[in-house]
């Protein structure tokens, strides 16, 4: 098994992926900033780190899959640009926040999210694993070059994508990680 985090991840459709991509190349400096490819943008549904063993990797993505699989599609807005560490001027990730549309649903896509946060931390927790309740859903579309870096100014955007699918993400041979499993929603 590879070393490295594993974490769940909603993937973005194609078009949208290919559409952020394009606004990233066009907003965030590539020379200080490693921007992420259409093909590695997802938005971080709940993060759970190095696994002990393979097993725990099979099991973890049937739990989940068995705890989500009743859930319905939702829309969500990615609106601004921020980074992580929080608290500090300088940041090393650039991301895009996953805030509920402005409408009627914001309450809604808010307990869709909460629900499927503590369906995905059961489901580790059943297997041995705690999971932060602590995270913000992100979109994380570069990492800094070199030394920590201020968040580029941008005019407000915003653009609504649809969470679909639920993706089981690990370590990958040829790139930085791989989809493992995977729950559609219709």
């Amino acid at each position: 098994m590879q070393s490295g985090n594993w974490f769940f991840a909603l993937l973005p459709a194609r078009e949208d992926a290919v559409s952020l991509a394009r606004w990233a190349r066009e907003h965030v400096d590539a020379d200080v900033w490693r921007l992420y490819a259409a093909e590695d943008l997802h938005v971080t549904a709940s993060f759970v780190g190095p696994l002990r063993a393979e097993l725990h990797a099979e099991r973890l993505a049937q739990a989940a899959a068995n705890a989500v699989a009743d859930l319905r599609p939702c829309r969500w807005e990615l609106r601004g640009l921020e980074g992580f560490p929080s608290g500090q001027e300088a940041k090393r990730v650039l991301y895009v926040p996953l805030v509920a549309p402005r409408t009627d649903l914001e309450e809604g896509n808010r307990a869709w999210w909460t629900e499927l946060t503590r369906r995905l931390q059961a489901a580790a927790q059943s297997v041995g694993y705690a999971v932060p309740d602590t995270q913000v859903p992100h979109l994380t579309v570069a990492r800094a070059r070199g030394k920590s870096l201020p968040v580029p100014q941008l005019e407000a955007w915003s653009r609504q994508v649809w969470a679909r699918q639920l993706h089981w993400m690990g370590p990958g041979k040829n790139q930085r990680y791989q989809s493992f499993a995977q729950v559609s929603w219709q």
